[in-house]
């Protein structure tokens, strides 16, 4: 019997190919903590696709095709681990943008290989503990896109780049994240010294 409670807590789906998956599909796990849908061929997901999952705490849509995600996956009241990696064509921007704000207790949140121009405004997000923004290309950072993040421990930023419109805000964002003693790579910074740029 708790081998079967078990099974039924985590799902993984991950390497069959699925193209879609509905809320029907999940509809009799309502108890469902974990579920695993990497490297799939997932293109799109109904708004309601993940409505009933509030006992969900880890979401895996790595590797897929999704353009756009249910803003509900933002707002799941247990969900804390989101792993959105290797999706080159999701507008993760936008998704935020309209779950606005945000209000599952997020404590890891990857966001890598994206092919990202700009980071999602997460807003205010206490829980927030690791953040992978790796793989991507930035066309501006400013530490507004990390400032709501105030109890971050881990920037995930290797094979990363950013071209500053204020070659400050490249002194402003390390200096803010060494002073809450956040794990991450060193930035090049474009301007020789720190007392140039005025906090």
């Amino acid at each position: 019997m708790l081998y079967l409670l078990f099974l039924f807590q985590i799902i993984d789906l991950s390497y069959n190919r699925l193209r879609k998956i509905t809320r029907q599909d999940l509809s009799r796990y309502t108890s469902l903590k974990m579920l695993y849908l990497s490297d799939n061929m997932i293109i799109k997901l109904e708004n309601s696709t993940f409505q009933d999952m509030d006992k969900l705490i880890s979401l895996d849509l790595s590797i897929n095709g999704l353009s756009k995600l249910p803003p509900v996956i933002f707002h799941l009241p247990s969900l804390k681990r989101l792993y959105l990696s290797q999706n080159q064509n999701i507008n993760i921007v936008e998704t935020v943008e309209e779950a606005s704000p945000i209000t599952s207790p997020l404590e890891s949140l990857d966001i890598g290989f994206n092919d990202l121009e700009t980071l999602p405004n997460l807003g205010i997000m206490p829980y927030l503990l690791l953040y992978n923004i790796s793989g991507n290309n930035l066309d501006n950072m400013e530490i507004k896109d990390v400032a709501g993040l105030c109890n971050l421990k881990t920037l995930v930023n290797d094979n990363f780049t950013t071209y500053f419109t204020n070659p400050c805000d490249c002194w402003n964002i390390q200096r803010w994240l060494k002073e809450k003693k956040v794990k991450f790579t060193e930035m090049l910074c474009e301007v020789q010294t720190q007392g140039k740029c005025e906090q």
